[in-house]
C-alpha cells in the first residue's frame, strides 16, 4: 500500500471518528474508555501532527494573501493553533 493511500485512510478515519463520536463525551465528564484512548493514541494524535504540519505549510503559502486581506490571525488560528491544541493540549481520549 502506498504512503498516499495510508494518508487518505488516516485522514478519513480521523474525520469519521469526529462524526461518529458518542454524545456523552460532550456533555458528561466521564473518564475515557481504553478504546477511546487507544483510538486517540494510534489514529488521532498522529493525524493531528500531520494536520499541524500541513496547516503550517499552507499558512506559509497563504500568508501573503492573509496579510493583504487582514485575515492573518484567523488563518493562523484555523491552520496552526487549533491543530496544535487538538494534538498536544487535550487529555488522551477526550474529544
Amino acid at each position: 500500500m502506498s504512503l498516499r493511500k495510508v494518508m487518505v485512510i488516516v485522514v478519513a478515519a480521523t474525520i469519521l471518528s469526529g462524526f461518529l463520536g458518542t454524545p456523552h463525551l460532550v456533555w458528561a465528564k466521564e473518564e475515557p474508555s481504553a478504546e477511546e484512548i487507544t483510538l486517540d493514541v494510534v489514529i488521532c494524535r498522529p493525524a493531528g501532527v500531520l494536520c499541524l504540519a500541513a496547516g503550517t505549510v499552507i499558512f506559509v503559502v497563504a500568508s501573503p494573501i492573509a496579510i493583504i486581506t487582514g485575515s492573518t490571525k484567523t488563518t493562523a488560528k484555523k491552520l496552526i493553533v487549533e491543530p496544535y491544541k487538538f494534538t498536544f493540549q487535550r487529555p488522551l481520549g477526550e474529544f
